[in-house]
């Protein structure tokens, strides 16, 4: 989930490099979020009596908020941190190669340590077909049927719709801003639309035409919207923040959470939505900015890493997390199966 951040906004509290904070702190709370639950539900339950924290409750919907934050915060900083190169010569190579660059080579690292991991300490047989399609982000259908498109660093997932967005996004970079915008937003409501037909065959064209992808436009509208000078009202900012609850509480569970339909955006979208515009609507006060050192923003981005790498340590613990299931393998939290 690594980009550049924001550098925009005279009236947002900014880190000592330039980077808006409010987006590194929701990056941080994103990640610790997803990489916590994982842990606590795919590992340490594994152990004893884990973290203890039992009731059956499993941090699911958390989860799921944390990773469609991460969403919104990337379609908000590929808008702002691209803003001199959109209509240049040259923008869209120079875009994908650092989309490129910060993203796959740590993937593929994190995947080959869980392949040692799985081949060393559990004697597990990796299918050679199935890992290299999943170095390229070629999901597959576990054999047990589940809803659910895996690769084989499990948690890799969320990086399919990233590097699906970046890129189309680079695809219209030689636009001016607002119609690389408009072009972007066309694209992915096309995808979104197909969605409704697409049958659950093709695990990759399933994920890419699913509705979460309006996490991005949402993400780049805010970030639009903010650059014109437009802020909301504190007051408002307020009300959305304290929606988090009803939301939570109110809005009732996906019918099958894995297919990431309507019903699943509604469940973990809205309060992602209502988070993301408490922060980025406006002016954030800070406690102050020294706070926000060096020392922390490398903490944040450690966390980050964390984010990309808790799936592979997970395993090496003493008491794998994932289920084995021949081709590839899923995490210990429940699934959904196909028709």
């Amino acid at each position: 989930m690594g980009d550049e951040g924001a550098f925009i906004f005279a009236d947002q509290s900014l880190a000592p490099d330039g980077k808006i904070a409010a987006i590194q702190l929701l990056r941080a709370l994103a990640a610790f979020i997803v990489a916590a639950a994982h842990i606590a539900f795919g590992f340490a339950d594994h152990v004893g009596a884990g973290l203890g924290l039992g009731g059956g409750w499993q941090a699911g919907r958390e989860g799921q908020v944390a990773v469609l934050l991460f969403f919104i915060v990337s379609g908000y900083v590929m808008v702002t941190a691209s803003r001199d190169s959109f209509g240049k010569p040259g923008g869209r190579g120079r875009f994908w190669l650092r989309r490129f660059i910060r993203i796959m080579p740590p993937y593929w690292l994190a995947s080959a340590l869980l392949a040692g991991v799985l081949t060393v300490l559990y004697a597990q047989e990796i299918d050679a077909a199935s890992f290299i399609a999943s170095l390229v982000l070629v999901p597959s259908w576990p054999p047990s049927g589940e809803l659910r498109p895996l690769v084989f660093l499990w948690v890799g997932w969320t990086l399919i719709f990233e590097m699906g967005f970046y890129f189309i996004f680079g695809l219209f970079l030689p636009l001016p801003r607002a119609q690389a915008v408009l072009s972007v937003v066309g694209v992915l409501a096309v995808m979104i639309i197909a969605g409704t037909w697409v049958p659950p065959v093709n695990p990759l064209l399933f994920m890419l035409t699913r509705p979460v992808l309006a996490m991005f436009v949402a993400g780049m509208g805010l970030a639009l919207w903010r650059s014109g000078g437009a802020q909301a009202h504190p007051g408002l900012r307020w009300v959305a923040l304290l929606g988090i609850v009803p939301a939570m509480l109110f809005i009732p569970d996906p019918a099958v959470p894995s297919a990431m339909g309507w019903d699943y955006l509604a469940w973990a979208g809205m309060p992602t939505l209502l988070v993301a515009f408490a922060v980025l609507g406006g002016p954030l006060a800070l406690p102050a900015s020294g706070l926000i050192n060096a020392r922390e923003i490398s903490a944040m981005r450690s966390i980050c890493c964390m984010f990309r790498w808790h799936g592979s340590g997970c395993c090496s613990g003493g008491a794998c997390p994932c289920s084995i299931r021949g081709r590839g393998i899923t995490s210990s939290a429940p699934c959904w199966r196909r028709s």
